[in-house]
Formats: C-alpha cells, structure tokens, sequence
C-alpha cells in the first residue's frame, strides 16, 4: 500500500501516520502538531486562515487560538532549517502561509499500520426509514471518529454497495485494496437499538474483532453517538496495540514539565485527598509549561476520579471534570490506557452506565492484560454487579500483576468482602495496613468485614482508626462508625457521628447518613436520605446491591425504585 508523503529540506511529512521524520529520526511532535503543518503544506503557498485551521484539525472540537499558537510555535521550533528563514510566515490579520519548496513522492506503508474500509451498517429486520437514516448517521460519525486514530487509513465506500451482503464484505474490501474491512448491521432489539459489527481481514481468516452493541432508542442522536463511540474506542485500541509496547516513548521534550510530573506521581500515590489536590497543582504545571504533555493530562483525569472516593467532595464536581481531562488526553495520544479506564470509571461511578464501563474494562484488559488498575477496577465492578466468581479471579489477577502495591492489595480485600468472603477480606486488609498503615480503604474494609462476622468490639475500633486516618473527614468511614457504633448499643456514639457528618457538604453525606439511620431503626428517613444520594449521585451507591448494612430496607419498593435507577437489581 503506498501513500503521499511531502519532503522538505532535510524533513519527511508522512500525514497518514502523522509523523515528521528527519532521516531516521522521528521529530518529537504531538499528532495535532503533525496535523497542523500537513494542513499547511497540503495548501503551500496559499495563506491558511485560523478558522480553517481549527475546523480541520479540531473538527467537532471547541478550543481557542491559544491550542493552535502553541502548534504552529512548535513547529517553527522543531523545523527551523539552517540558513533558511522561517518555513511557517505569519500573515496579519489573515492567517499562516508554507513557504518551503515542497516535493510529493509516494511511500510504502509501514507494517503494524492498517487501513480499513467502513461499510454501511446494514438495516435488519424490514424497512425502517429512520432505522436506515440512524444507520447512515451512525456510519458516518464512525468514519469521522476513525479518521483521527493515528494507526489507521480509513476508506468510506458509498452508494453502489450500500446493500451488500455478508459473503461480499471481504470482496469489497479487496476490490478497494484495504487490509480490513469493517462490516455490521443495526437493528431493533426489544426498544432498543442492536448494532453487530466485524473487522475482517481481506486476506482471509477469521474476524480480528467482533462485538454487539445494544443502546437505548429514545433519543437517536445520543444512541448514534454512543454506537460510533463505542467501535471507534475498541478500534484505536486494537489498532494502536503495538504502539504501547514502544516502552522508552517520550511523552514530552520539557524536562521542567517532567519533573513536575514526576512530583504529581508520588503525590498521587499516597491516596488522600490532600495528596491528590497536590498533585492535579502539579500536573497543571506540567500542562502549563507543555500544553500537549498527554500523560499530565491523564494524571489530572485520574486524579479527579479517585477524589470522590477519597475526599469529602461531590460526584457532580469531579467526575464530569476527570472525563474531560481524559477525552483531553484521548484527543493528544488515543492509547493511554490510563485515559480509558478513567473513562470506563466514570462511566460506571457517575453515569451508572454498567454495560458501558464493563465493555470498556474488557476491551483494555484484551490488548493490555497486565494493567493490574484496570483489572482490580474491572474486579470491583463485577463483585457489585454479583459475578463472585469472575470477580474473585480478576482480583487475585490484579494482585499477581502487582504484588507489592497497598492499594491494589485494599481493593482485593474490597473484592473480597463485597463477596462475602469476610476472613480472606480481613487477611488481605491486615496485610495492606502492615505494608501501610494510613491506608483507609484498609482500615475501613477490615472494619465492615469484622462488622458482617459480629466481632464488633473489633470492627468499632477499626472503623475508629479509618475515621483518624482520614481526619474525620471521610463520610464513608464516618458512617461506618456510627453504623458500628449503634449495631454495639453505643446510640448515642452514633448520634454524635450524625452531627459531625452534618459538618460535611451534604452533597457527600446522605449514603453515610442512611447507613448510621439503619442501624439505629430509622428506616423511612434512611430511604429518604438515599434518594436524595441518587439526586446528587453519590459516588457510594454503585456498592448498594452488595452493601449488606442496607438490608433492612431491601425490600421496600422505593428502596427497589433506587436500584433501579442505578442500574441495579435490589
């Protein structure tokens, strides 16, 4: 498969693969770098105005002049050619002008990289008319999302072959001399929308990849864009797997932003909230001196994931803000793993969206299985959702991946309590808190674990060493003490607990609230507490189906309704 390519001076422009070679040397350029010159030297000695710029290489995509000034900077940076003035010209008040000479010449594609012919979804199931305009749509929102994967040449064959069969997929694709072809079909399932899609290779063999899809129909636009999110993000995975293996790949050329990053990661790394504060202030400089330093982003995404869970602050903050940051990252360098699975948590914690994240979890653990963040969150999911067994599996798997790590050794112990399996619950706590012993995820697991075997005086003074680690400001393990207190006989412990939960935002109250109410025979205002939890979507209430201190209320119809909402069976 050859392609066009443009040399200049002593450089190589392959705009396919978004590369800026100078002899063997890849030029370190981020992909929307090698996007803004392939524009200008595709346009050479035409002035490029900003507003073309922008619409060709952030389609779809809001962002201010701010995102192209540091391109066409890097640029000049990176190309200056000796005893030449500068190959990128500003022009006032009208745009950029390529003034290099420029020479066309055709290259042989480079293994590992794939191009791929979209077919039209086909319609089953009779004549729909919107089933078929839904259909189109959503195959070309796919070849648009595809196009931006930085492995992979698409082709959109059209009109002719719009009614194609089965057998005639991997014929088209050979008649359009593509390696793959990607061929599906949509259809009515139930009320909902059904798409099945396969990558097929032309040379034959079986499908490389293959999935079904099934997306709610009451608003086509949403279900369109999930679809073709859905297959492109599978797609950049498996087309951009051998790219992760490039282990000494440099994701900035800044050693002040390195550094800086470098500072984020231990901070990141001691799991509170102070520590995760300090580190997103970290990453910002690092963003700040390298704007398209993806990793930095990543970390931010993370970063505000995990808060939720850590701090006393709200969901609705913080999670539409590590999705953000993750499709930031996603949109500078699309195989971040980290990235994803920020993506696939929030996703599970916040949109409650469970066959979403579960598909994504999947699909990462298939092209990197020995991610053991991604595996113990993947465990995490399946044991709320009741898969023991997988999610026993996936655990231990996380914790042969990454023996040594506290924190994945806290959330096996989480795994392994949301399974009922409260000895090797209260084994694994034990050993994390020897190898750490602020870890509060630990403290706290240890003391709901010894709580469900009635060792209370136990389980009391575990719960009262997580409220210390965390300073009194974690709600989970407040409401556990006062939960604890009360199952003792210690009411009025527990009513103090109430009063120093009222302290908190209430926005990241009410589930710790309830519980504390539970225990105490409150059962009409505990319900009342967790629907105004489902308002505010509490980062907590993903683990209702497995909480057994909701058991008292199990039962009740709004209890029921709440699960439901959350995508829950009671």
């Amino acid at each position: 498969m050859r392609r066009r390519c443009y040399v200049f001076g002593p450089y190589r422009l392959d705009p396919a693969a978004r590369t800026v070679m100078r002899g063997d040397t890849p030029v370190p350029l981020t992909p929307k770098a090698v996007e803004t010159l392939a524009v200008l030297v595709e346009h050479r000695g035409e002035v490029v105005s900003k507003e073309a710029l922008l619409n060709r290489v952030w389609a779809g995509t809001f962002v201010g002049d701010g995102s192209l000034m540091r391109n066409i900077s890097d640029l000049r940076r990176a190309l200056a050619l000796r005893g030449q003035p500068g190959c990128i010209e500003t022009v006032p008040k009208r745009g950029y002008l390529f003034r290099a000479d420029v020479q066309e010449i055709e290259h042989t594609q480079q293994p590992g990289r794939r191009t791929i012919a979209v077919l039209p979804l086909r319609v089953i199931g009779g004549d729909d008319d919107r089933l078929a305009a839904l259909a189109d749509a959503t195959t070309e929102a796919l070849i648009t999302k595809l196009s931006s994967v930085r492995e992979c040449m698409v082709h959109a064959p059209r009109g002719a072959i719009a009614t194609h069969s089965d057998a005639r997929a991997v014929a088209i694709g050979r008649e359009f001399g593509v390696e793959c072809v990607l061929d599906g079909s949509i259809r009515h399932h139930a009320n909902k929308i059904r798409a099945s899609v396969r990558l097929l290779p032309t040379a034959g063999g079986p499908a490389l990849w293959a999935e079904t899809l099934e997306e709610d129909c009451d608003d086509p636009f949403a279900c369109e864009d999930a679809i073709s999110d859905e297959l492109a993000g599978a797609l950049a995975l498996i087309l951009t797997s051998t790219e992760r293996k490039l282990v000494a790949r440099r994701y900035t050329e800044s050693a002040a932003a390195y550094q800086m990053y470098l500072k984020g990661r231990l901070e990141w790394a001691r799991r509170s909230g102070e520590g995760l504060r300090r580190a997103v202030e970290h990453f910002r400089r690092a963003i700040n001196i390298d704007p398209e330093y993806a990793l930095a982003h990543s970390a931010v995404a993370s970063s505000y994931a995990l808060l939720p869970m850590i701090a006393p602050v709200a969901s609705a903050t913080f999670m539409p803000r590590a999705k953000a940051a993750a499709v930031h990252a996603l949109e500078i360098d699309d195989t971040l793993l980290e990235a994803r699975s920020v993506l696939a948590f929030v996703k599970w914690h916040y949109d409650w969206n469970w066959r979403g994240a579960e598909r994504e979890f999947r699909r990462m653990l298939k092209f990197a299985p020995s991610d053991a963040v991604a595996c113990v969150w993947y465990a995490l999911l399946l044991a709320e959702r009741g898969d023991v067994h997988t999610a026993i599996a996936q655990a231990r798997r996380a914790q042969s991946l990454d023996p040594r790590s506290c924190s994945i050794r806290a959330n096996v112990s989480t795994v392994l309590h949301f399974c009922g399996r409260y000895d090797e619950a209260i084994d694994e706590a034990t050993h994390a808190i020897e190898t750490d012993a602020g870890s509060l995820r630990a403290h706290l697991i240890r003391g709901l674990a010894l709580e469900q075997q009635n060792r209370m005086t136990e389980a009391v003074a575990a719960c009262e060493t997580a409220v210390a680690v965390s300073h009194a400001t974690n709600p989970t393990a407040l409401g556990a003490l006062g939960h604890a207190y009360a199952r003792n006989g210690s009411h009025a412990a527990a009513e103090r607990v109430l009063k120093q939960l009222d302290d908190l935002e209430p926005e990241v109250t009410n589930v710790a609230k309830a519980v504390v109410r539970l225990a105490l025979g409150d059962n009409r205002h505990a319900v009342r507490l967790l629907l105004r939890a489902c308002d505010s979507r509490e980062f907590y209430l993903v683990m209702l189906a497995v909480d057994r201190r909701l058991d008292p209320v199990r039962q009740a119809p709004e209890f029921r309704a709440i699960c439901e909402r959350v995508g829950l069976g009671a």
